[in-house]
C-alpha cells in the first residue's frame, strides 16, 4: 500500500480507539504498534484517493471548513474496511467525543453531532451533509413512496436516515416551532396508514 494509505490508517479512529484501550504507558511502544489491526481489504484505493485529496489541500493552504471535512472523509473510508457494524462504529467514534483533535489546522471535537443520535455509519452522514438539496429531495421521493404504499423495507430504513437527518438540520439552521412539526408528522403518518389499510396511528 502507499504511504498515504499508512498515515491514514495510523491516523484513524480505529488506531487511536486502539491506543487508547491497549497502550497506557507515556510513550508508544513499536511492537504494541505492530498490533493494530489492519483491514485485510482487496484494495486501498478509496482510500489512498481520500488521503491524497486531504494532503494535497493541506499544502495548497486550503481554508479549515474543507480540510475537516476531507480528513473525515478518510476516515470513513478506513473505517468501511472494517466492516463494523453500525453500533459499534459508533462506540468506537464516540471515545473521542468532547477531545480536540490534536495535529489538524481546525477544531474537531466529534465525529457526528451530539443532537444526532440516529444510528449512522460516518460514511452515510457526510453523505447526507454533502448536499441539503438532493437529501431532501430523496427524502420526498421516498415519503411519497411511503404513502402510496410501494415503499421497500430498505427504502423504509433509509427514509428513517433522511428523516432524522432533516429534522437535526432544520433545528440547526432554522429551529421552527414543535407543534407545527409534530402535526405535520401525524399528518404523513396517518396519510400513510390509510393508504396501507392500518387503523389511525395518530393520539
Amino acid at each position: 500500500v502507499s504511504l498515504e494509505v499508512l498515515w491514514a490508517l495510523i491516523n484513524s479512529p480505529i488506531a487511536n480507539a486502539y491506543a487508547y484501550t491497549h497502550l497506557s504507558k507515556r510513550d508508544n511502544i513499536v511492537g504494541d504498534i505492530r498490533r493494530i489491526p489492519i483491514p485485510t481489504a482487496s484494495s486501498f484505493t478509496a482510500v489512498d484517493r481520500a488521503a491524497k485529496n486531504y494532503l494535497t489541500a493541506v499544502a495548497q493552504g486550503k481554508g479549515p471548513t474543507e480540510l475537516q471535512i476531507l480528513l473525515l472523509q478518510v476516515d470513513a473510508e478506513v473505517l468501511k474496511l472494517y466492516f463494523l457494524s453500525v453500533d459499534l462504529e459508533r462506540a468506537v467514534l464516540g471515545l473521542f467525543g468532547g477531545y480536540d483533535r490534536l495535529g489538524v489546522p481546525f477544531v474537531q471535537k466529534r465525529y457526528i453531532p451530539d443532537e444526532f443520535d440516529h444510528p449512522i455509519r460516518l460514511s452515510d452522514f457526510l453523505q447526507l451533509e454533502a448536499d441539503w438539496s438532493a437529501t431532501n429531495r430523496e427524502r420526498g421521493r421516498l415519503i411519497d413512496k411511503d404513502i402510496a404504499g410501494t415503499i421497500s423495507a430498505e427504502e423504509r430504513v433509509h427514509l428513517g436516515a433522511l428523516q432524522a437527518y432533516a429534522d437535526y438540520y432544520l433545528e440547526k439552521t432554522a429551529p421552527r416551532p414543535t407543534r407545527v412539526l409534530d402535526e405535520l408528522e401525524k399528518q404523513l403518518i396517518a396519510a400513510s396508514a390509510e393508504k396501507r389499510g392500518e387503523p389511525d396511528a395518530r393520539v
